[in-house]
């Protein structure tokens, strides 16, 4: 890339997705172009606690 405005990603070496994949694409177009960035964000885990809100058999029904 020579551009300063596109940067190809980093990632963490452990990253478990393919760094071709991270890598600036440039999205063709008949008037205009443009480029496509991705970048790695890591897995995290989160819980949410579902006694503090109070759910009624329909809602817990729609929520399934």
């Amino acid at each position: 890339m020579n551009s300063r405005y596109i940067v190809p990603s980093e990632y963490p070496p452990d990253c478990p997705v393919d760094p071709a994949v991270l890598s600036p694409r440039l999205l063709p177009g008949e008037i205009a172009q443009g480029f496509l960035t991705a970048s790695y964000i890591p897995r995290q885990t989160r819980s949410e606690a579902f006694e503090e809100i109070p759910f009624s058999q329909v809602s817990f029904k729609q929520l399934l």
